[in-house]
């Protein structure tokens, strides 16, 4: 899901160029997953959870994969924005059940560096996506890119069946109950700036790559900047962290 949410940024002004739109109207395929991506999450956990937790996550990757397909092969840019939205839906399924069920695998006092393993491996994959695919758009064009995604995500959905032992479903909670955290003043004084901070990185990441070569960036090295950027966001998500009782513990 981290690849996903910005493949696109990695060969953005070829995919407008071949689309016949600007970089910018281009972009709208970002924001679109986005938007349903963070819509959806809510809804799709609430309309799931009585569904076993392996088959959610094999179902996901399966509509990540298909939908990346039907990107490769999209005729028209309106035909390229409404498959957008579909790996969206997956990734929506995918993320917070990924979590769930790290978590449901391991002893409870194991269940935090569970997640965060989760966590990290979404951090790393957001951080490189751009980068590889930048290189991947480069040497064999952007559809290859996203049919090569897509090959990825069905892989890792063969992957989950065959070794990720069965996790029954979760109890049912109502849509109201589970927006209910929002009011929470906790919550409420950190979501505007986990929001503005999240808008600031990643508005900037997917517009990367035709910033780069409006300031004179070749093609070439357009790639190793976007993989220092990501090893650097990688370096500051995932760091040592010293926890009460004097030890250190990876914290993402």
């Amino acid at each position: 899901m981290g690849t996903d949410a910005f493949v696109l940024a990695g060969f953005l002004p070829d995919l407008a160029a071949e689309l016949d739109v600007s970089t910018a109207t281009a972009g709208t395929a970002v924001t679109a997953f986005a938007a349903a991506y963070a819509l959806g999450s809510p809804l799709l956990a609430t309309a799931t959870a009585r569904v076993a937790r392996r088959a959610l996550l094999v179902t996901a990757l399966i509509v990540l994969g298909v939908a990346n397909l039907a990107s490769a092969v999209a005729a028209t840019f309106w035909l390229l924005l409404a498959t957008r939205i579909l790996p969206a839906v997956g990734a929506a399924a995918l993320t917070p059940n990924a979590g769930a069920v790290a978590s449901a695998m391991v002893r409870p006092e194991a269940r935090a560096r569970a997640l965060a393993v989760v966590v990290g491996g979404l951090t790393i994959a957001t951080a490189l996506g751009v980068p590889l695919s930048d290189v991947l758009g480069q040497w064999l064009g952007w559809r290859s890119a996203l049919a090569a995604v897509a090959a990825l995500r069905l892989l890792a959905a063969a992957g989950v069946a065959a070794w990720v032992p069965f996790v029954p479903a979760g109890p049912r909670i109502p849509l109201a109950t589970r927006l209910s955290v929002l009011r929470n003043r906790t919550v409420a004084a950190t979501l505007p700036l986990t929001v503005l901070g999240m808008g600031a990185a990643h508005v900037v990441y997917a517009y990367a790559v035709p910033a780069f070569e409006a300031l004179g960036v070749g093609a070439s090295s357009t790639a190793w900047v976007l993989a220092l950027y990501g090893v650097g966001a990688v370096g500051a998500a995932c760091r040592p962290d010293t926890s009460p009782t004097g030890g250190e513990r990876p914290a993402c």
